[in-house]
């Protein structure tokens, strides 16, 4: 704008002198000259830092738009998680990552059961419920899923990173959907056993925080003991599956505590 001002102040000027108002007068004509150079030097500073800026303002807004690019494929119920959203790639990219999980991740250790964890996945991606503890389960099997990929994956040819902080970096997000979930309520669920033992999971296989795994174990017990996944479900009235996921989540807690122990 100030650029656009100085511009047309200069040509007004040089128009006054072609008109002939002072060219009879050589001081006139210097001080002519000098003025050009003046609002010569003027234009090009103010349209310098006027392009510069608007390169900022296109770089941010670049970022901005890259940022909400993924989280636009949720619906507007789940804004209070948008900028935990915002760090993810695209839902085409999750659902592949999850999809590689249970292909290739879950048949040793049976952490997650995914018909459950397929249904409410789908809930939260409609708006129906927006659970943490599934955003958190999702981001730590979208981790352990980076980990297995094989080099130069279709589903992370749009990251710059190398395989191990993207992992981390999806860790990081179900650590901090869990944390907002605890801050919010501390009741036990079937949901959060598996989200526990997947963490575990992904933490073995980073090797980046050996004290979280026993802090991990020891809360298993805790909440397993609790919710009395112990205890022979088969004497209980309980549907076949549910019991099923009981006695799966009890082998693993088990399983964890031996393999820490060693």
């Amino acid at each position: 704008m100030l650029a656009k001002k100085a511009q047309q102040l200069q040509e007004s000027l040089a128009a006054m002198f072609k008109e002939g108002y002072m060219l009879d007068r050589p001081a006139q004509l210097r001080i002519f000259s000098w003025c050009t150079i003046f609002f010569s030097h003027v234009v090009f500073c103010l349209t310098n830092s006027d392009s510069q800026n608007e390169g900022r303002e296109s770089d941010d807004s670049d970022g901005r738009q890259s940022q909400d690019r993924s989280s636009d494929d949720f619906p507007i119920t789940q804004e209070y998680d948008r900028e935990l959203l915002a760090l993810l790639p695209s839902l085409d990219v999750i659902d592949g990552l999850i999809a590689h999980y249970f292909d290739y991740c879950n048949w040793i250790y049976r952490h997650v059961n995914q018909p459950a964890f397929n249904t409410h996945w789908e809930k939260y991606k409609s708006g129906a419920k927006a659970d943490r503890i599934v955003l958190s389960t999702a981001c730590a099997m979208m981790a352990i899923a980076t980990h297995y990929l094989p080099v130069q994956h279709h589903l992370l040819d749009k990251f710059q990173e190398t395989h191990e902080e993207i992992g981390l970096k999806f860790f990081d997000v179900s650590t901090t959907s869990l944390q907002r979930r605890n801050a919010e309520s501390r009741a036990y669920s079937l949901e959060l056993v598996e989200l526990m033992l997947v963490r575990a999971h992904f933490l073995t296989l980073s090797k980046t925080d050996s004290e979280e795994i026993w802090h991990v174990r020891g809360e298993l017990i805790t909440i397993g003991t609790a919710m009395g996944l112990h205890r022979d479900p088969g004497k209980w009235r309980m549907h076949r599956d549910v019991a099923e996921r009981r006695r799966w989540a009890w082998w693993h807690i088990i399983l964890l505590e031996r393999s820490v122990l060693k």
